[in-house]
């Protein structure tokens, strides 16, 4: 065999009263006795911080669940306020409905009553001013319209030189205008004033007019016309 063997030398066996000898030793005991009481120190740290994590744990439960049961009972308060409030508003709303109904129908009556003893000349009023807004819808607007050919292009341009359509729109706006204001006469206590203000009123209707350029005679005829016409409709005929 070489001196240079890589064979690893044979383990030398240890007799077991060699190891007896050896746990039985002051050393060994003494070595035994300290990692014992490493150990357990180390688990009375563990037992301590288990213990503390319980309490922890406890306490929180419990708070948590007072917690909750303190915002289960707001709810329920909540819940409750919100319902109370909602009867509430639905019995100031038929209190409030019933109220209007009863303020509606006084009203009611009270301008029925004042309608029964007011002038007369106020209802004529009215009956006029709807035979008015009748005539305008019989009426049949006057329009003059104005062709010019271009002396270089011969393209053919027209304007309206005279027209009442737009004075009629204006009467006919006032009319309706007119009615609301002539209906609020009847509730007027003092009727003694009834005529001046009837008379206010037609004096701001507007009249039809049309506005014709000197230069054009037979336009100026035909319109003429027709406020001749429009009169007699005024008047019945």
């Amino acid at each position: 065999m070489s001196f240079f063997s890589s064979r690893q030398p044979a383990p030398v066996p240890v007799l077991p009263e060699v190891m007896q000898a050896l746990a039985e030793s002051d050393m060994a005991r003494d070595a035994m006795a300290a990692r014992a009481a490493t150990i357990t120190a180390h688990r009375v740290e563990v037992a301590a911080a288990l213990a503390a994590e319980e309490k922890a744990s406890r306490e929180t439960f419990l708070n948590n669940q007072k917690a909750r049961e303190e915002s289960a009972t707001a709810i329920r308060a909540a819940e409750k306020a919100l319902q109370d409030a909602r009867n509430h508003m639905v019995v100031d709303f038929r209190r409030g409905l019933i109220a209007s109904q009863a303020h509606t129908m006084a009203m009611a009556n009270l301008q029925a009553e004042l309608r029964a003893t007011a002038s007369p000349a106020v209802a004529e009023f009215i009956g006029w001013l709807l035979d008015e807004e009748e005539k305008l819808r019989r009426f049949q607007p006057f329009t003059e319209i104005e062709s010019k050919r271009h002396p270089l292009t011969g393209q053919v341009s027209t304007r309206v030189v005279a027209s009442d359509a737009d004075a009629a729109d204006a009467r006919r706006m006032a009319l309706r205008a007119a009615r609301p204001q002539a209906e609020a006469l009847f509730l007027v206590a003092d009727q003694s004033g009834i005529p001046a203000a009837i008379a206010r009123i037609k004096s701001a209707l507007p009249e039809i007019k049309v506005a014709v350029p000197p230069a054009q005679p037979d336009a100026a005829q035909r319109a003429e016309t027709n406020i001749t016409n429009l009169k007699d409709l005024k008047n019945g005929h």
